[in-house]
């Protein structure tokens, strides 16, 4: 495995091909499994895949360049199963399911209160400076606007969850934020909130993903399907109001 010279951001796996970004662990973790997945706390709340280390090197006072190595990263959380302490948890379809119905009444709140089923038309703006959602009549009587997230987007054809924070895509400022619940994932032993992406069996286990950023997040206010050419993005709102 490489990094592209011309770009060290890119990673050439032999496994899952190219990728972004390149993501640094010592050579225990990279030939695991090792006793122990250790990262800097600060760090993991900023990027993904933040430079890890097994228990031995972390418990190190420094570590030399030469002794990390680079992988991709899908490798990262491929190395992350096999050496973390923390147990899987043993029935995580079975906790998306609560989670889901957990926020179900968070969603209901969210819907009820600004009226957003009522509205004929959406626009999202993704691109600009302040991401954001929009409700209205037309694209000209837009009522209701919020701040926007990218959870993550559904492939129909491929049956594929893909996460926000894995998507070069997107920008970080509008997908790491939501890394928290990557974090969460991790700690709990739930799989389908730290894989970047996954095989799910239809688009309701998608959602049921969004709806767990919605369950776990306490900022956030709402979740919302938006259709694609090839399939679904689902987006977190938060700060919901009316246009005067």
């Amino acid at each position: 495995m490489t990094a592209d010279d011309d770009d060290t951001d890119t990673v050439n796996c032999s496994h899952h091909g190219p990728s972004s970004p390149a993501t640094f662990v010592c050579s225990h973790l990279a030939d695991g499994p090792a006793p122990g997945f250790v990262f800097d706390e600060e760090e993991g709340t900023e990027v993904p895949w933040p430079d890890a280390y097994c228990d031995e090197c972390a418990g190190t006072a420094a570590m030399a360049t030469e002794e990390l190595r680079v992988l991709c990263k899908y490798c990262w959380e491929d190395s992350f199963a096999r050496s973390t302490h923390i147990e899987l948890h043993d029935d995580p379809h079975q906790w998306l399911h609560e989670a889901r119905h957990r926020a179900a009444e968070k969603q209901d709140r969210w819907l009820e209160r600004f009226g957003i089923a009522k509205y004929p038309h959406y626009q999202m703006e993704l691109e600009g400076e302040l991401a954001w959602l929009g409700f209205g009549a037309s694209a000209n009587n837009i009522q209701i606007t919020a701040d926007a997230l990218v959870i993550g987007s559904w492939t129909d054809s491929t049956k594929t969850w893909l996460w926000g924070w894995a998507n070069p895509e997107w920008r970080s400022e509008i997908t790491y934020p939501l890394v928290w619940v990557k974090r969460f994932g991790e700690q709990k032993g739930l799989e389908p909130l730290w894989r970047a992406s996954q095989v799910l069996e239809d688009e309701d286990e998608a959602f049921a993903i969004a709806a767990a950023v919605l369950d776990v997040v306490p900022a956030i206010e709402g979740i919302y399907r938006a259709p694609t050419d090839t399939g679904s993005m689902f987006l977190a709102v938060q700060k919901t109001r009316r246009v005067s």
